[in-house]
């Protein structure tokens, strides 16, 4: 969850994000939601963290098709 996407982007690109990502670059952002609170936000992005690696392809085919 963040609020200036672009630069939580830039930050995982310079190694200076995430754990993760600082292994893992570069970083290409594939799938975002906006949520008018950061408890909602938080709630999804958890929610997306425990699905299996396929579910989560298949929510990024869903709406990566035209």
């Amino acid at each position: 969850m963040t609020k200036n996407l672009e630069e939580r982007i830039k930050k995982h690109n310079e190694g200076t994000g995430a754990k993760y990502t600082s292994s893992h670059r570069p970083v290409t952002l594939i799938h975002n939601e906006r949520y008018n609170n950061a408890s909602d936000a938080k709630k999804r992005e958890q929610e997306v963290k425990q699905w299996s690696k396929s579910k989560k392809e298949q929510l990024i085919l869903k709406h990566s098709q035209p």
